[in-house]
């Protein structure tokens, strides 16, 4: 369940929304609808065509993706979008009014979560990552200047700019059109990029280096983002450095009139490092949709969601400098108990069992590239003692 604008069950007289259960009037459903609350719908990828693959297939094609907007909320970038950036994970359309929760925040001071539009649930974007945003800018406070960037969210724009943690998208079996209704998708993580020359080969990678003798370094060679880069993905995003056998792949997607929908394996890790910090995203449930322009070049609007669970959360904590035993630790680790919206494991929604997951959803943009070849990708930073 998405966001949270109540705060503690102030209104919560009506008793199903305290106790996680799952009752609701079934006349309360738009047309017959098995989703509790859906009244217009329900934010979810396009079907799957039923139409035979014909079997025609064009070269593989890699889309680059970049410009990671995790700060959903009213103070992002782009205002408050959390409620169209996600997609219904727990087949609910969730508010105070109606009480359908699949389950119930387990803290102190809960935060009933009503969803976006359709059911869309991200509570990361305007909740917890504002929350861990605030302490990243506490923390700059501390270091002297110039910051590589002044806020969390322009720090994962600037990296991923730079041609480092671009999720790399490479869709194979596909046959060209607007609809297939059966492709393959790999999806791995850059290292570094470079611009291309316009021909089939790998440039040699300008990284930058030290001047001997001086102060001066000599800058590295950025991806252009003009369709022709070229990127290094991180050799962990293969099994034992073999490029044909991805980590994470669905050789069951497929593209309806021009959407992509993708899931990605259960617990599948999306790697995000950059010079200081780092975050390891680790969910269940995970789609990806984006729509493919017409000619080719981009990948736009591409929504990755899914559930994010507590655990997994604390782990990578300590990459973004929260530290266990500190306070910014417990202060998270309570927010996690009165934010949590959903049940880690799917098939446990509306069972009464507390939440032990948020709801997490982010966008990116897509552009044709290339895949150069593997290197040794850096570990996540570890500032913590």
């Amino acid at each position: 369940m998405s966001t949270v604008r109540v705060v503690g069950c102030v209104i919560l007289s009506f008793a199903v929304l305290c106790t996680g259960c799952d009752v609701y009037d079934a006349s309360l459903l738009a047309g017959g609808s098995s989703e509790p609350g859906c009244t217009a719908g329900s934010a979810e990828p396009p079907s799957q065509l039923t139409t035979v693959d014909d079997g025609s297939t064009i070269a593989p094609v890699v889309y680059a993706l970049k410009d990671v907007l995790f700060d959903t909320s009213s103070n992002g970038p782009q205002g408050e979008v959390w409620q169209t950036t996600g997609f219904n994970l727990d087949a609910r359309c969730s508010s105070i009014m109606n009480g359908f929760f699949g389950c119930t925040a387990p803290g102190t001071n809960p935060v009933p979560a009503t969803d976006g539009v359709n059911g869309t649930d991200n509570v990361f974007g305007p909740s917890l990552f504002t929350l861990v945003d605030a302490q990243y800018q506490t923390l700059l406070g501390t270091q002297p200047l110039p910051h590589y960037a002044e806020t969390l969210q322009d720090y994962a724009v600037r990296v991923q700019q730079e041609g480092m943690a671009v999720l790399l998208l490479r869709i194979t079996g596909w046959n060209g059109s607007a609809n297939d209704p059966h492709i393959r998708i790999d999806l791995s993580q850059s290292v570094y990029g470079a611009p291309g020359n316009g021909g089939n080969t790998a440039p040699t990678p300008n990284l930058g280096a030290w001047v001997p003798g001086t102060s001066m370094t000599t800058p590295p060679v950025l991806p252009v983002w003009d369709g022709d880069d070229w990127f290094w993905a991180r050799d962990d995003s293969y099994v034992n450095n073999d490029q044909a056998t991805p980590v994470i792949y669905d050789d069951a997607a497929y593209i309806t009139n021009n959407q992509i929908v993708a899931h990605l394996p259960p617990g599948a890790r999306l790697t995000f490092v950059g010079p200081t910090l780092g975050i390891d995203v680790a969910l269940t449930q995970g789609t990806a949709l984006g729509t493919i322009t017409a000619d080719r070049q981009r990948i736009e609007n591409v929504i990755i969601g899914g559930r994010w669970s507590k655990t997994d959360l604390l782990l990578t904590a300590r990459s973004v400098n929260v530290c266990p035993g500190t306070p910014t630790y417990t202060l998270i680790n309570n927010a996690l108990d009165n934010i949590a919206d959903v049940r880690s494991n799917p098939s446990s929604d509306g069972m009464g069992l507390p939440c032990d997951a948020v709801s997490f959803g982010v966008s990116l943009q897509g552009y044709r590239a290339h895949i150069a070849g593997l290197v040794n990708g850096p570990p996540l930073p570890m500032p913590c003692p």
